[in-house]
Parts: structure tokens; C-alpha cells; sequence
């Protein structure tokens, strides 16, 4: 799954239930990972790496994606 629009981001799955996002501007490299995303019981639990590492819990794999998207937006120049 790629999200397109101006945060771009990768979404690759990794495991039955795992997946790795990415920074779409170099995907292959390991510098733009934003987080690895994990469903879990209770929904999707997303690992945000970089310069402030945190869990969070969201419904669907889709708002999990969403939110690293708008970290992307962010940190873009207008």
C-alpha cells in the first residue's frame, strides 16, 4: 500500500500481522522508517521512531497510517 498526497509514505507488510511504514523520499533506506504498526486485540498498535519514540493505539491500520502521514506533513517545507 503506498498513501499518496503530500506526506507520501510506504507501507510494506512484514508479518501476517506487522507492517513497516516509510518515508516515501528514499523507501529503501533504513534512515526512513517513521514506524512499525502491529495488530493488535484490541486494534493497531504503532512504534514511532525517530527523535521521539512512542507507542500509540489506534482502530484501524488505516488511522495508524494516517497519523505517520501527517508526522511527514509536518517536517515538509510548504
Amino acid at each position: 500500500m503506498v498513501v499518496t498526497g503530500s506526506g507520501q509514505v510506504r507501507v510494506q507488510q512484514v508479518a501476517e500481522r506487522g507492517w513497516i511504514v516509510r518515508s516515501d523520499v528514499q523507501p529503501d533506506s533504513i534512515a526512513n522508517v517513521l514506524g512499525c504498526i502491529e495488530q493488535r486485540d484490541e486494534g493497531f498498535e504503532l512504534m514511532v521512531v525517530g527523535g521521539d519514540f512512542h507507542w500509540l493505539t489506534f482502530t484501524t491500520l488505516d488511522d495508524a497510517v494516517a497519523h505517520l502521514q501527517q508526522r511527514v506533513r509536518s517536517v515538509q517545507p510548504a
